[in-house]
């Protein structure tokens, strides 16, 4: 399974993921803002690729059925992902006495 992370967000690879409705992307999709920078992570469609979207409680899935997506963000390195269903999540810390999202 591959991994990748832009700052706080995690994206990984899944092999399948049941119980989702994909919509083609037509457009730029914010998966996730930064709350201390105000700075959004997106997903792009580069040229012509066939790249589906769903969410769920969880977080974002994008699916790149050909040709190629990216996700941005203005402080970050851009990352190119190929073909594959991909999971876009969120990083949490924890103590003894809570669980806390990360903050980017």
């Amino acid at each position: 399974m591959k991994q990748f992370y832009q700052g706080d967000i995690p994206i990984l690879e899944l092999k399948e993921k049941k119980g989702l409705e994909f919509k083609k992307m037509k457009n730029n999709v914010v998966v996730a803002e930064g709350e201390t920078t105000g700075h959004f992570h997106t997903v792009k469609v580069k040229d012509r690729a066939d790249v589906e979207i769903a969410q769920d409680a969880n977080g974002y899935y994008f699916k790149v059925n050909s040709g190629e997506a990216v996700i941005t963000h203005p402080e970050h390195k851009e990352i190119t992902f190929g073909q594959g269903l991909w999971y876009v999540g969120r990083q949490f810390e924890y103590d003894e006495l809570e669980e806390r999202r990360v903050l980017d």
